[in-house]
């Protein structure tokens, strides 16, 4: 039994916001099927992370990776999220960056947020504005947009969140521009 986490998310600035932009930005999928190579590994009862991102420095090409969750076994450590065993799972959402962020995030979040158990699948959607840089040398914004999936498995599974209603949603998407 483990864990599987896909983190979708994208990176933006200003250069790519609108119709008439100059650089398209592209349409993530809201959940993909996991890479064949990889959906073994599923089995070892370690944590994993399928991540894809598109970030507009790389021109939005899309990269997919997959990779164990942290350097401690069953425990996945994405900054923001952060999932750790339990009975099940202790899943808890911790704020991006309080200094860069420039949206709304809540003043306090339970901890753990839930507990995942076996066979739930859940989803966390995220979005904010962020300052370029703390000390005011670059004042302009950056964009980012994630969705995190996570489920418990027991045997591997190639298309664990396609089509999926999720048994938990949190969703603390908010107005970026």
């Amino acid at each position: 039994m483990g864990l599987i986490v896909q983190h979708i998310w994208m990176r933006w600035t200003k250069r790519s916001r609108g119709a008439n932009a100059p650089l398209t930005r592209p349409r993530l999928q809201e959940a993909y099927r996991l890479p064949a190579d990889q959906a073994g590994a599923l089995a070892a009862g370690v944590a994993w992370v399928h991540e894809i991102k598109a970030v507009e420095a790389d021109g939005f090409e899309i990269r997919e990776t997959f990779r164990a969750g942290s350097d401690k076994p069953g425990v996945v450590d994405l900054g923001v999220l952060k999932a750790t065993p339990g009975i099940d799972y202790w899943v808890s959402l911790h704020d991006p960056s309080p200094y860069r962020r420039r949206t709304k995030w809540p003043a306090k979040l339970p901890s753990p947020l839930f507990e995942l158990r076996r066979g739930h699948v859940a989803r966390i959607d995220w979005n904010g504005r962020f300052r370029m840089s703390t000390m005011g040398s670059n004042l302009s914004y950056y964009f980012e947009q994630h969705i995190y999936w996570l489920k418990i498995v027991g045997a591997p599974e190639h298309d664990p969140f396609t089509g999926v209603v999720p048994w938990k949603h949190v969703d603390l998407r908010t107005e970026i521009y």
